[in-house]
C-alpha cells in the first residue's frame, strides 16, 4: 500500500489539474490502509503526510511527518520529504542543510533530492542557484519546468523557451495554471510567481 500511494501520487503529478486531486485522495486511502496494517511503519505515515501536504492540509502533514521521523529519524526518503514540507510551509532555510546533507550521502536518489533543493531555492528567490543545480541533470519534466521558470526569472528568454519546449515534449497538455494548483506552497504568492514565470517561458 505504501508503494501504491507513492505511485498514485507520481501519476497524479503527471496529470495535474483535477485529476491530481483525485489521485491524491486515492493515494491517501492507500497510506491509511498501510497504517491500519502497521501503525509503526514510518513510510506509511510519511505517505499520508505527503498526500496531506499536496492537499494543502499543512498542519496535518507536519504532524504525520514528525510521527514518521520519531519512528525512523534516519530514513533518507522521509528526511527528503520532510525537508520539502519545511520548504512549502515557509521554512526553506531549515530545509536547505537537510537536503545538502542528503545530496552528498544518498547518491542513489540524487535527482529527487535536487528537485526538493530547487523548491527551497525558489522559495528563497535564488533562480541562479537552480540553474547551477540542474545544469547537468537528466532529461526529466521537473528539470525543464524549473529551468524554464528560472531562466525566465533571470530574463534569459531563449533558454527559458527552449526548456518550455522540452516540457511540452514530455507533457503535451501541460498547463502552468493547473500546475500552480499542484505545488503546495503555504504562501500562494510563491506558487503564483512560479506560474507567472512558466507562462512567460511559453507554458
Amino acid at each position: 500500500y505504501v508503494a501504491l500511494a507513492r505511485a498514485e501520487h507520481s501519476h497524479g503529478q503527471l496529470l495535474a489539474g483535477e485529476e491530481f486531486i483525485e489521485a491524491l485522495e486515492l493515494a491517501r486511502d492507500y497510506a491509511k490502509k498501510a497504517i491500519e496494517i502497521d501503525d509503526l511503519n514510518p513510510r506509511a505515515h510519511g505517505e499520508l503526510a505527503l498526500q496531506d501536504l499536496f492537499l494543502k492540509r499543512h498542519d496535518s502533514a507536519i504532524e504525520s511527518y514528525e510521527r514518521a521521523l520519531r519512528l525512523n529519524p534516519y530514513d533518507p526518503l522521509l528526511l527528503a520529504d520532510w525537508a520539502d514540507c519545511l520548504t512549502h510551509t515557509g521554512r526553506a532555510e531549515e530545509a536547505l542543510p537537510l537536503l545538502e546533507n542528503l545530496r552528498g550521502s544518498w547518491p542513489s536518489d540524487k535527482a529527487f533530492v535536487v528537485w526538493n533543493l530547487c523548491d527551497a531555492e525558489w522559495a528563497l528567490d535564488r533562480p541562479d542557484r537552480i540553474v547551477e543545480l540542474l545544469r547537468n541533470e537528466p532529461d526529466l519534466p521537473h528539470v525543464h519546468r524549473y529551468l524554464a521558470a528560472s531562466y525566465a526569472k533571470l530574463s534569459r528568454m531563449p533558454e527559458a523557451r527552449r526548456h518550455a519546449e522540452k516540457v511540452r515534449a514530455h507533457q503535451p497538455n501541460f498547463s502552468a495554471k493547473a500546475w500552480s494548483d499542484v505545488v503546495p506552497y503555504i504562501n500562494r504568492d510563491a506558487a503564483e510567481e512560479y506560474t507567472d514565470f512558466l507562462g512567460r517561458a511559453g507554458l
